[in-house]
């Protein structure tokens, strides 16, 4: 990031996680001065945005990141549960 900005060239980071990836680049983006573009948002996402309680949206065309620990996403374990698919170890056949 800082040879990027010694250069003059911004920085747009990329991901294929919609969800909690998504979130982590705009925290590691809100800490660069040099970088204006988070990375293409392609509208709500109601399916994963579901499981938590606190998904990070845009308001008037930008991000608000809050403050809260961690990345600031809080799981709502009941709506995750609801999603659950049952695992059973290959090794067991």
């Amino acid at each position: 990031a800082a040879l990027a900005r010694a250069w003059g060239v911004d920085l747009v980071p990329h991901q294929t996680q919609p969800s909690i990836g998504h979130t982590a680049n705009l925290h590691f983006v809100a800490s660069l001065t040099h970088s204006h573009h988070p990375a293409e948002y392609n509208g709500p996402r109601e399916v994963q945005d579901v499981v938590f309680r606190t998904p990070v949206k845009p308001v008037t065309g930008k991000f608000v990141l809050t403050d809260a620990p961690g990345l600031g996403l809080e799981l709502d374990e009941a709506e995750l549960s609801k999603r659950a698919v049952p695992w059973s170890s290959s090794a067991r056949r």
